[in-house]
């Protein structure tokens, strides 16, 4: 019954896969990655949703962001940092 914003714009993930699982109640997730990085984003909503306004998956070969979602009550949305 809460958010959290996660910021991932000046991570620097490992060559790969980095796999996050969000699971939220009543609550919501903002995420912020950088341009360029790969993301897929897969989830179920119930009662909420589930956003991906990052680019996608460009296939560039470099680290790959796999977000998995389920929300009831929620939200959760992933935005490219400006």
């Amino acid at each position: 019954m809460g958010g959290v914003e996660l910021d991932f714009t000046e991570a620097e993930l490992p060559p790969g896969l980095t796999e996050l699982n969000i699971f939220a109640v009543m609550g919501g997730c903002d995420i912020k990655v950088p341009a360029g990085l790969d993301v897929e984003v897969t989830g179920v909503p119930i009662l909420g949703g589930v956003e991906n306004n990052s680019r996608g998956n460009t296939g560039s070969g470099g680290p790959l962001l796999r977000i998995r979602a389920f929300v009831v009550m929620g939200g959760v949305e992933v935005k490219v940092s400006e």
